[in-house]
This record gives C-alpha cells, structure tokens and sequence, in this order.
C-alpha cells in the first residue's frame, strides 16, 4: 500500500526540542521542512544526522520575524507541493533579565520571535491548509505563559500571547476543519538548559510530582499524537508536559 505523502513545516526544527519533533515526523513518514535562523553549521549538522538515520529532511533559513520571509517561504511550498498538514510553531528565543534591566530591544526580540512569529507562520500557512485533508496547527508556548517566572517578563508574556492566539484561532479555523493546539513544557533537556542554574533546576524539580527534568522526545511525541485522527477531540487546548509543575 503506498502512504499518501504528507507534508509538515517545523519551525526552529533543527535544534533542542525542534530537533526532536522534525526527527518524530521524519519517523512516522511526513516530508518535513525544518527551519533555522542563524546557526547554519548545527542545521547542516542536524541534517547529515537525519541522512545517516535514513531520513531526509529539507532544511531552509528562516526569519520568522521579517513578513516578506514569510510570505515567500510558504509561497514557495504552496507552488511545489501544493497543500500543508502540520505547522508547528516552534522556533523561539528568550533573553532573560529583571524588568528594571530589560532593554526595549530585548522586549520586542522576544515578542516579535515567539509571538509574531507564530502569527505570521500560521496567517501564510493557513491558505494552503485548506487543501490538507486532516490539517493541524501546533503552538509552543510554555507553562511559564501561565505561571510567569522572575526574570522573563518578555518570554512569558510571548508565551501567554500563544495561549490567547491557540484557543482564538481554534474557533477562526474550525470552520474549515484546521485543529490548532499547543503544548506548555516546563523545563527540558536541551542545549537552552544548559545555561540555567543548578539551584533554579532542584527549585523547579522540587515543585513537581516527577522529580525529573523532561525529555524533548516526550514533548516530540505529544506533538506527533496532537497531529494524527487520534486527537480530532482536541482542539484548542494547551496541554501542560511539566512533569506536574501546574499541580
């Protein structure tokens, strides 16, 4: 039996948890686009990854930020292959500082990445969905968009506009049968980790029922789940994968 090919767009796939999430699709069998900003030799390392495990992603620069980028990139899908399945807004930054230190620039970074570009992503990807016959929309915010932390008042407040844009897109795009979801992980290993303090990491672990710090195949796999007919119940929700952080 011959799969129908199916087609899903990973914004900021090539690293950390977008890294995880492009491998998952690139598993279940979707051609997948990946996207990267800046870092091209870890994208090239990423994709020579994926070729020897078999797979073999298309990897395109990106900057979510800028309209005209946008506009074109998804143009250009549209023009060679037609139809979209699977957006995941995924591509992020933060820029952490207490407010009194936070510049204007350092505000607007953070908002006009994971906000904006969540929005201009979707507004150019929609269209084309149309055409998808299960179409899904995956955002990523955080469970700091619900809870707040000190020291990012411009990323959690991003990732608080994901959770309004989620559930008010949801009912905009119900009409044509496009589910929107997203996903509020708490703290993840990945390479972002790295930079944050042993004594906030024991903080957050101890106000979780885990204990554990998660994994970004498990965000992966929530993401993949929230894509197929199995979750067509679901739609425009914020699933929480925080190891009970939000208890």
């Amino acid at each position: 039996m011959i799969m129908e090919k199916k087609y899903a767009v990973i914004t900021g796939g090539t690293r950390g948890i977008g890294a995880a999430i492009t491998e998952k699709f690139l598993y279940e069998g979707y051609e997948v686009i990946a996207t990267y900003v800046s870092n091209y030799e870890g994208a090239m390392a990423f994709k020579q990854n994926m070729i020897d495990k078999g797979f073999s992603p298309e990897i395109r620069r990106l900057d979510i930020r800028e309209e005209k980028e946008v506009l074109k990139f998804f143009s250009e899908i549209e023009e060679k292959v037609g139809c979209l399945d699977i957006l995941v807004n995924n591509g992020g930054v933060t820029d952490d500082n207490l407010i009194t230190e936070l510049s204007i620039d350092s505000w607007n970074n953070v908002i006009n990445v994971n906000l904006a570009g969540t929005f201009l992503c979707s507004k150019y990807a929609i269209p084309m969905m149309k055409n998808s016959k299960d179409p899904t929309i995956i955002n990523m915010s955080s469970i700091n968009g619900k809870f707040g932390s000190v020291g990012q008042v411009n990323y959690s407040s991003s990732k608080a506009g994901i959770i309004g844009f989620t559930k008010s897109l949801s009912k905009e795009l119900k009409r044509y049968g496009i589910r929107v979801n997203g996903m509020m992980p708490g703290l993840i290993k990945t390479d972002m980790t790295e930079k944050v303090s042993p004594r906030m990491i024991k903080r957050y672990l101890d106000s979780t029922s885990s204990c554990e710090i998660g994994k970004s195949s498990e965000v992966a796999s929530l993401a993949y789940f929230l894509s197929t007919r199995k979750s067509r119940g679901i739609n425009g929700q914020m699933i929480p994968i925080c190891g009970g952080f939000h208890l």
